[in-house]
């Protein structure tokens, strides 16, 4: 479940190094279920060599597949427009104009993870239950940001923004479980009616 977040994570490190681009043309490239992605060829120069390129995000989700609302992207570009190409130095024609982790790579995994936690506190009980519950209530709504209101790329920039969001609601949750506890004790151990 973590491993397109493994790789993409692993392409983001590697594809350090940045360039202005020229994109060449824009499209949408149509999948099953109303399903779309961009497809935007850009070419951009790395020591006097010329490169053109067709990804437009790290990672296999982003080059592969379309999800809901993927080529929507496509809006955000025109052909001639000067843009931001990061690639690997190493292998200057790995680049990709989306720097980020796929909106999917990373909702997925939360969701679910998220919703494991949630199963296995409830089994366990306890003070280790309940932290656990907490953590999985914090990032089932952090997943669901990420899937549905992330524009298809989780920037770097991002991620204080998202940090943001997850304190409130591990913030908002641990409230409303010490009210709830300090209910029960009111009530001598009963739950409130």
């Amino acid at each position: 479940m973590l491993s397109p977040f493994a790789c993409e994570s692993t392409e983001l490190i590697a594809m350090r190094a940045v360039t202005t681009g020229t994109i060449e043309s824009v499209g949408v490239r149509r999948g099953g279920h109303g399903t779309s992605a961009p497809k935007i060829d850009y070419s951009y120069t790395v020591d006097g060599r010329r490169h053109v390129s067709g990804q437009f995000a790290p990672g296999f989700l982003a080059r592969k597949t379309t999800w809901t609302g993927g080529g929507g992207a496509a809006s955000d570009y025109r052909a001639g427009q000067q843009v931001l190409v990061h690639y690997d130095p190493r292998r200057p024609q790995d680049a990709c104009l989306a720097y980020g982790w796929h909106s999917w790579s990373v909702g997925l995994p939360l969701f679910f993870l998220g919703m494991g936690l949630q199963g296995w506190g409830e089994r366990r009980g306890g003070r280790r239950g309940r932290m656990a519950r907490v953590v999985g209530w914090t990032l089932v709504p952090l997943a669901v940001l990420c899937l549905f209101l992330t524009h298809d790329v989780l920037r770097p920039s991002d991620l204080p923004r998202a940090g943001a969001i997850a304190v409130a609601v591990l913030a908002a949750r641990l409230l409303s479980q010490s009210f709830t506890r300090r209910a029960d004790r009111l009530a001598g151990g009963r739950p409130l009616r």
